[in-house]
C-alpha cells in the first residue's frame, strides 16, 4: 500500500494527507477491510453497447461464528440511475475468510447506450436488518467495444483496461442526476483535545446520492469519520460517527492553527449529485484545555 501518509505538505498516492486528514482512498480501504464483506467479481469494468454484463456476488466473513441468515439485494442501475434489474436472495458467510456461495447476475446492456457509466449496488443486512456491507460500482460503456468480435478478443486475454481522453467522465455524469440529502448532528462532546460527534444523514431524493462527503471547515483540523464518500441509496440514513482534533499543537507546522471552538466549526454533508446543507452543534461544548 502506497502510501499510508504523506510524508511532506505535498499531494501523493496517500492514504493520509501531511496535515492529518483521512482521504477518499483511507475510507475505500477501509470499507475493503471490513470484517464482513460483501463484494461482486464483474471480471471486467468496461463493456460495449449491447453486450451482456456479468457479475458473481459473494461475501467473505473475518469472524470466528458464521453469519447466518444474511439477506443480500443487488441492483444495476443504468446510466441515469434508474434501477434496472433488483435480485434478493438469502446467505450463510462461513467464518475464517471463506469464500460464500456466489449469485449470478446478468443484465444485457441497450444497443442504443452511449458512452458513460452503469452502476451495480451489493448491500448485505443481517437477519435482524440492520446493514453488514455495501459496495457500489460503476461500469464504463465504450463505443469501441461494441462489436461483439472485439470485445471477445479483448476479453480472451489479460489487458489493461481501454484508456480514454475524452471521456466519459463520471463526475458530470452523476451530477445530473440530482438528489437531496438531509443531515444532523445527533450529539457532540469535547473529550481532550478531540471533539467527537454523531451525526444522521439521509438521501431525501429519488436517486442514489454519491459521493456522501462529510466535511469540517475550516479544513485545517483533521477529522476521522466512521465513513465517508459513501454511497447512500434514495430513503436510506445512516449514522456517522466522527473525531475532530481541535488542538493541532504540534501536528501542523505549516498553519499553525490556534486550538479551535467548536462553535467557530462549519459542519457539512454533500454529495457530486446533492447540494451541500449544513449541520449545527446541538450543544456548546468548552475549547480544550492545552
Amino acid at each position: 500500500m502506497w502510501t499510508y501518509n504523506q510524508l511532506s505538505p505535498s499531494s501523493g498516492w496517500n492514504m493520509i494527507d501531511w496535515f492529518g486528514q483521512p482521504q477518499i482512498s483511507y475510507y475505500t480501504a477501509k470499507r475493503a477491510d471490513e470484517p464482513v464483506h460483501v463484494m461482486a467479481d464483474t471480471n471486467f469494468m468496461t463493456w460495449g453497447p449491447g453486450s451482456t454484463f456479468h457479475a458473481s456476488v459473494f461475501a467473505v466473513n473475518a469472524g470466528a461464528a458464521p453469519v447466518n441468515a444474511a439477506r443480500v439485494t443487488a441492483r444495476i442501475l443504468d446510466r441515469a440511475m434508474n434501477p434496472v434489474l433488483s435480485e434478493h436472495w438469502q446467505l450463510t458467510v462461513p467464518a475464517g475468510g471463506i469464500k460464500s456461495s456466489a449469485h449470478k447476475l446478468s443484465w444485457r446492456i441497450p444497443d442504443t447506450t452511449p458512452e458513460s457509466y452503469f452502476f451495480l449496488e451489493v448491500t448485505m443486512t443481517a437477519a435482524d436488518g440492520h446493514r453488514l456491507s455495501r459496495r457500489a460500482y460503476w461500469l464504463r460503456v465504450l463505443k469501441s467495444l461494441a462489436d461483439p468480435v472485439t470485445l471477445a478478443k479483448w476479453q480472451a486475454r489479460a489487458s489493461a483496461e481501454p484508456m480514454s481522453t475524452t471521456g466519459p467522465w463520471l463526475e458530470p455524469q452523476l451530477a445530473a442526476q440530482h438528489t437531496a440529502v438531509s443531515a444532523r448532528v445527533l450529539t457532540s462532546k469535547v473529550e481532550g483535545p478531540e471533539l467527537r460527534l454523531t451525526a444522521v444523514v439521509k438521501n431525501t431524493g429519488s436517486k442514489p446520492a454519491y459521493p456522501i462527503v462529510l466535511k469540517v471547515d475550516p479544513d485545517t483540523y483533521s477529522v476521522l469519520w466512521s465513513d465517508n464518500y459513501f454511497w447512500l441509496a434514495p430513503g436510506e440514513s445512516v449514522v456517522i460517527e466522527g473525531s475532530v482534533r481541535l488542538d493541532m499543537t504540534g501536528l501542523d507546522q505549516v498553519t499553525n492553527p490556534t486550538v479551535a471552538n467548536p462553535s467557530q466549526l462549519k459542519l457539512s454533508a454533500s454529495a457530486w449529485n446533492a447540494d451541500a446543507v449544513q449541520m449545527v452543534l446541538p450543544q456548546k461544548a468548552a475549547v480544550p484545555v492545552h
